[in-house]
Formats: structure tokens, C-alpha cells, sequence
């Protein structure tokens, strides 16, 4: 009896051992249970036991799930260096939950999995066991780069049963043996490649918390804000400013209607009678920031603070997802997210108090004008464009300025034609900036302004950042990576990401990298498909600080350079013109730098400009000429140099305007400028005070003919001693002056000769 209960135990315990020796031969791949032919399996199947990656990509997909390398630094990414792929260890920590570790005195790095551990060194391999030890065949060795340790990733898969499959600069590593095949359908490579070239997803709310580290700040603070406004390319503090001959962006005409925008209102003027047949008023609250003009079509884009009359019927998620190529898991239009905080949380209906704002018009009819759409979204207005048919609408909005009762909300939307009701984007299709490094959500909108049956496209990505530019045809986006711009640096660096609007349609189109991290968001600029950006970094060694210019080309491939622009010079921003870049200084009285960016293959330098100590703007009068304003030693002067020669700009021409009581407009607000290049004639506003009373005695505009070959001469002024905050615009020979007060219409070749027009 009891030798037949001792073989029953030890009969229980062989099967016991089968059975655990059968897991672990199924858990470490085996041919068992991988298919015969990568046909024998569904594709979601296949994906189940796999890693994909892409060269310089710093997200994977690990069994079907989207993931970063490394959480905490974007600058990891796999690299192909001579057909062969090599993985930071962070990637086997993140994709295979592997322990890793580096001995920086040994130079060795172990992997540890499934019982068993990869060491290496710079000359051998090894697979350890608490029972054995076996070589691994070492021909690729690991190596540092980018103060990361990279492993081949052959030597990884050969050691735990793994298989490697190329497509391209796409890797595909499978624990299933013949899950994959060389001759995989381009659709199906291309999908993977979608997932892991594009940004990542938010997911829910503890991502987003996680990324914007808000579990790490003192409760839920309420960041405040400043409109940022619209598309002015310089900074309200900047030391050197740019005038263009661009229009301003609150008045448009048709050839016989002027439309003028001022905070909630919009006068409309006929050219031929000089009489105002119109006036458009919007909601309180809404300032108006830009105007856009097509056919019989007018738009108002502004910022609008939203009341407790606001219509807030929250209607679900209807913003359009990313195509399934992107995401597997992405919802369907239409579907109401499921990602919304739990029971308990604030009514999502409670939007954020702040919103960018369009207005839509029908002026078919200038006396009885019909409001066809209105559209606002969350967030601060950063910029706005029209590109053919469609108007796109960037803005920003902190996570924190959408937290309520202990949770964080996404963005939300509303589109008059549309039903009017509030949608709210989901978590779940709202992409990240894999740099992280800020709390805010950047919002591109695109609505259809030809057709109102079109509904409105809105995206958000968080982690933007304050580097985002705006141009006719696309989005820049420029983030800061520590890591190596060649083999030779190991320094800050810019990766620019380029999201393409085109059809209404907003998609990610591309990245660069370039050295350095940028100056500010002023310093990018898109002209004739060509991207510059002026960016700045730390030399090692002498600790100088080095500004260079970069120009990428439209597959955002680095294609021409200027370096060393300002050798250790304290750079603030820089302004662009169609062919030249300035570099500007921090302060008051610096060096001003040129750089001809005419050949976007070959930009160079040419020269410098002595600035005065004050506010200082300037005019591209020709590719040879800029003409200056500036109020340095308190005095006003108008200033016309030759940039001709290289490293010898020369002071033609300069005159004063006056001292301490005198002053210009020109320096909050730009657009008060008007240069006529057919008649060499331009307006600056001023204002003058009496010396004893400080009361102002006039108020208005000189007006300046200049000629390169005599200088300037002033031909006569225009008073509006009693309007305020004037607007100029030029049109057939008359100067339309509009002022808080009234709309004066002055003849150039008359200037006693003054209309007043009565407005509405």
C-alpha cells in the first residue's frame, strides 16, 4: 500500500513537470504553436507576440499596444547602422518588461528574461542560466551613442528565440517563427509603419496625468492666461520689429465695400459714395482678430469669453478620429467617448470661459447681412489662415483651465451648423508630443467656409509647447531633444514636427531635426516650401553661445545652413522677409544680424547693423534697402541703409522727427503703416504733446515721400486730434482713416481734401 502511494505522488509530481515544462516550451515560442505559413493566422493575431519599430522613431508597438521606448526621454530610438538594427536598453525594459542594467566600468549590459540572462560585453555574448551558460554568435557588438548603450538587436532575438523581419527601416521582432514573411502586403506594412512613425495617443486621463506630470503639482492649480492674439510676427516686447506691406488683419475689401473690424463689430463701407451701409455687431465678449474676404463670404476670427448663456449640451465625441491605419482601436465618428472621468467627476458641459471664435457671413446683400455659422473651440487663439476654401484656427489651452471636481477634461467644440451643441474630443483620439515638457493642449481647427454643410475638424495634441508656427499651408510644431545631432556633438537639439493642412484636412506630414534648441516661436518661417528656423545652443568647452540658421527643404530634410551668425552674441528672435533673416539682439543698443536667405541652399551672412538703444522697426524697402524707425535718446528718426555690401551696411539718409514729445503708434501696433511703393509714399502716425501741459495738440499722421537718390521729405500730415486708435488703409489715391470716433477719407494728392463718413 504504501509503495503504491509513494509511485502515485511521484506519478502526480512527473505530470506536474510535463505540464510545466509544455507552458514554458509554448511561452518561449516554439514551433507548437506558431503557425505554419504568416497566411495561416489573422493579422491581430500575429501582432500579438510582436514588436514593431521604425529608425529614429522613439515609439513602438509592443503586442499591439502603442508605447514609447523610454517614457522619460524622446531622444531613445532604434538605429540601422549597416543593414543591422540596434535597440536602446530601455526598449527591452518597455516592450518585453526585461530588467536591464550597464556597468559603465566593465562596459557590459545584461538583459534579463524569462529566467535567463543576456550579458555582453564589447567582444562576446552570453545566455545565462541558473543551470548553464552558452555563447551567442557576436558580430554586431553593443555600443554607446546619445549617452544611451544600443544592442543588436540580432544578438537579442538569437539568444531568447526570436525572429527579426526588415521592411525598410520598419522592424518587425516576433516570438512566433514563420509569423511574418518578406512579401507582406504593402497595405499591411504601411499600417504599421503609421503607428509607429505618428505621434502616440493620450489614451484616458491617468496618461494624461502622467504626461503633463500634474500628480506632481500642488493641487489643481488654474493657470492664467494671456490672449495671445493673432498672426503678429513679433513679439510686443521684442527690441526690433518687422513692418510688411500685408494689409492689416482687420480690414479686406472687394474692389466697392470696405469691411473694418474693431473689437465686436465690423463697419462696412462703400468705396463710391463714401458712406458706411453697414454694421455687423457680435456677442459681447468677442474681439475680433481677423477678417477673411471670399465672394460673397465674410469671417471674423477672434476670441470670444464665453457667459452662463452659452449653449453647452455636451453631444459625445464627433470630432473626426484618426484613420484606422493610425490606430487600431481608434472610435468611429460620431461615437460618444468612453474615456471620461468616472461618476463623481464635474459635468463635462462646464466649458473653459475662454474660446477661439469664428463668425460667417452672407454679405450677398451688404443692407441685410445674414449670420450663416458660428463655431468656437477651447483655448487661447494663437493664429489663424485661410487656405482655399477652408479657414484653420490654432489654439492653446492648459490642461489645468479644464480641470474641475479633482479631473481633467478634454478640449470641446461648437459648430452652429452642426446642431450647435458642445462635443467633446475624447482622450482616446488625442495625440502627444513624445517630448512632453508642457501642460498645454495645441488645438488645430478647419472649418469649410464655401459649404456649412461641411462640418468642422478639430485636433488637439498635447505637449505642444509654446514653438508652434502657423503658416498657409501647414503646422510646425518645434520640440527640444537632448541628444546627438552627429557623432561629434552631444548637445540640445530641435525636432520640428509638420502637420499639413490641406481639403480641411489635418495630418501629420513629416519631421526634422536640427542643432540647437530654437529662440522662440517668431524664429520659424515657411516661404516657397522651404522651412527656416534660427535656433541657438551651448558651445562645449567654451561655453560661447552659438546661433545658426537652418533651411529644410519639403521633405523636411536639412538642405542648407548658416552657421556661427552671432558668435556668442545674446540672440533673442529673429524676423523674416522673402530673402532676408535678421537675427535680433536681447537688448537695446546690440549688434543687429543680416543673413541672406535669397539660395535656401547656401544662407549666409551679411553682416551687421548698429542699433540704437530704443524701439526699433523695420521696412524691406527693396533686396538692397531697409528703411528704419527707431526712438533711441528719446529721439524720433527715420533711418534708410544700404545692405548691399557684405559686412558694410551704410547709414544713407536719417532725419528727426522731434523729441521727449513726440511719439508713434507704429510701435504697439504695426499695422497703422502704409507704404505706397508706386509713389515712394508712406503715413506714419504720430502724436505730440505740449512740453509744459503734457496735453496732446496733435494727433495724427506725417506723410514722407522717399527717394534713395535725396532722402526723405515730408509732403503734408493728416490731423485727427480728436479720433482715436486710428486704422489707415490705402485704396485709389485715398487714405481711409478709421477711428474709434469717426471714418475720415483723405485724398493723397490733397491732404486739406478730408470726407468724413457717418458710421451706422
Amino acid at each position: 500500500m504504501k509503495n503504491r502511494m509513494v509511485l502515485g505522488i511521484l506519478i502526480v509530481y512527473f505530470l506536474i513537470l510535463t505540464f510545466v515544462f509544455c507552458l514554458q516550451v509554448f511561452k518561449r515560442g516554439d514551433t507548437v504553436s506558431s503557425p505554419t505559413t504568416s497566411s495561416d493566422v489573422a493579422v491581430e493575431d500575429r501582432l500579438d507576440r510582436a514588436v514593431v519599430l521604425y529608425k529614429e522613431s522613439p515609439i513602438i508597438m509592443a503586442n499591439k499596444k502603442q508605447m514609447l521606448i523610454d517614457k522619460n526621454n524622446a531622444s531613445l530610438v532604434p538605429l540601422i547602422e549597416n543593414q543591422v538594427a540596434y535597440a536602446p536598453l530601455s526598449f527591452f525594459k518597455s516592450a518585453y518588461g526585461a530588467s536591464v542594467t550597464y556597468d559603465e566600468s566593465s562596459g557590459s549590459a545584461a538583459i534579463r528574461l524569462d529566467n535567463e540572462a543576456l550579458v555582453m560585453d564589447r567582444k562576446k555574448a552570453d545566455l545565462v542560466s541558473s543551470s548553464s551558460e552558452k555563447d551567442i554568435e557576436y558580430e554586431n557588438t553593443i555600443f554607446k551613442k546619445r549617452n544611451a548603450i544600443y544592442v543588436p538587436l540580432d544578438v537579442f532575438a538569437e539568444a531568447f528565440d526570436k525572429e527579426i523581419h526588415y521592411y525598410d527601416d520598419l522592424v518587425i521582432v516576433s516570438g512566433d517563427k514563420k509569423a511574418f514573411t518578406q512579401e507582406e502586403s504593402a497595405d499591411f506594412i504601411n499600417s504599421l509603419k503609421a503607428q509607429v512613425t505618428n505621434l502616440p495617443y493620450v489614451a484616458n486621463e491617468s496618461n494624461l496625468k502622467e504626461l503633463t506630470d500634474t500628480l506632481g503639482r500642488n493641487g489643481f492649480l488654474r493657470r492664467v492666461g494671456t490672449v495671445v492674439g493673432t498672426r503678429d510676427r513679433n513679439k510686443s516686447d521684442a527690441v526690433v520689429k518687422l513692418i510688411t506691406d500685408e494689409k492689416s488683419s482687420l480690414i479686406v475689401n472687394d474692389g466697392k465695400y470696405i469691411y473694418f473690424g474693431r473689437d465686436n463689430t465690423i463697419d462696412v463701407v462703400d468705396y463710391l459714395s463714401n458712406t458706411a451701409v453697414n454694421k455687423i455687431e457680435m456677442e459681447k465678449g468677442f474681439t475680433i482678430s481677423k477678417l477673411y474676404l471670399q465672394n460673397n463670404t465674410l469671417v471674423a476670427a477672434g476670441t470670444r469669453l464665453l457667459d452662463e448663456n452659452t449653449p453647452s449640451d455636451v453631444a459625445g465625441s464627433v470630432s473626426e478620429p484618426t484613420s484606422s491605419e493610425e490606430v487600431a482601436s481608434s472610435t468611429q465618428e460620431g461615437e460618444a467617448s468612453d474615456t471620461m472621468p468616472e461618476e463623481g467627476a464635474a459635468n463635462a458641459s462646464e466649458r473653459n470661459n475662454v474660446c477661439s471664435a469664428i463668425y460667417v457671413y452672407n454679405i450677398g446683400n451688404r443692407a441685410n447681412i445674414v449670420n450663416e455659422r458660428e463655431f468656437d473651440v477651447d483655448g487661447e487663439l494663437v493664429d489663424t489662415v485661410k487656405h482655399g476654401d477652408y479657414v484653420y484656427i490654432l489654439s492653446q489651452l492648459s490642461v489645468f483651465d479644464n480641470a474641475r471636481g479633482g479631473h481633467f477634461y478634454p478640449p470641446s467644440y461648437r459648430d452652429s451648423a452642426m446642431g450647435g451643441q458642445t462635443n467633446t474630443l475624447g482622450f482616446e483620439n488625442i495625440q502627444y508630443f513624445p517630448e512632453t515638457g508642457s501642460d498645454d493642449y495645441t488645438i488645430i481647427s478647419s472649418l469649410n467656409i464655401a459649404d456649412i454643410s461641411v462640418g468642422a475638424k478639430v485636433k488637439a495634441y498635447l505637449c505642444g509647447g509654446d514653438n508652434i508656427y502657423l503658416s498657409e499651408n501647414n503646422l510646425y510644431v518645434a520640440k527640444s531633444r537632448y541628444t546627438a545631432f552627429d557623432t561629434n556633438y552631444n548637445t540640445e537639439n530641435t525636432y520640428i514636427y509638420r502637420m499639413s493642412l490641406s481639403g480641411g484636412n489635418i495630418v501629420s506630414s513629416g519631421g526634422g531635426n536640427v542643432r540647437g534648441y530654437v529662440l522662440d516661436r517668431y524664429s520659424m518661417n515657411e516661404n516657397s516650401g522651404y522651412f527656416s528656423i534660427a535656433t541657438e545652443y551651448t558651445e562645449r568647452g567654451t561655453d560661447k553661445n552659438i546661433t545658426n540658421i537652418y533651411i529644410l527643404n519639403n521633405n523636411m530634410e536639412l538642405c542648407g545652413e548658416a552657421n556661427r551668425i552671432a558668435d556668442d552674441a545674446a540672440i533673442g528672435s529673429a524676423i523674416f522677409t522673402e530673402d532676408k533673416i535678421f537675427l535680433i539682439p536681447e537688448e537695446q543698443g546690440q549688434a543687429m544680424y543680416l543673413i541672406d536667405s535669397s539660395n535656401p541652399i547656401n544662407p549666409e551672412g551679411k553682416g551687421i547693423l548698429k542699433l540704437s538703444t530704443g524701439n526699433i522697426l523695420i521696412y524691406p524697402y527693396d533686396e538692397s534697402h531697409i528703411l528704419t524707425i527707431d526712438n533711441g535718446e528719446n529721439i524720433l528718426k527715420l533711418n534708410a541703409y544700404s545692405i548691399e555690401g557684405m559686412d558694410n551696411t551704410v547709414k544713407l539718409y536719417s532725419q528727426e522727427l522731434g523729441g521727449e514729445n513726440i511719439s508713434t503708434a507704429l510701435f504697439e501696433n504695426s499695422d497703422y503703416f502704409e507704404f505706397d511703393k508706386e509713389r515712394n509714399r508712406f503715413i506714419i502716425p504720430v502724436a505730440i504733446k505740449d512740453a509744459a501741459s503734457g496735453d496732446v495738440t496733435f494727433n495724427g499722421s506725417y506723410v514722407y515721400d522717399l527717394n534713395m537718390d535725396e532722402g526723405f521729405k515730408r509732403i503734408g500730415t493728416i490731423n485727427e486730434s480728436n479720433n482715436k486708435d486710428v486704422h489707415y488703409f490705402k485704396h485709389n489715391g485715398r487714405i481711409y482713416c478709421f477711428g474709434t470716433e469717426r471714418t475720415d477719407v483723405v485724398d493723397v494728392n490733397d491732404f486739406g481734401n478730408v470726407i468724413g463718413i457717418e458710421m451706422k
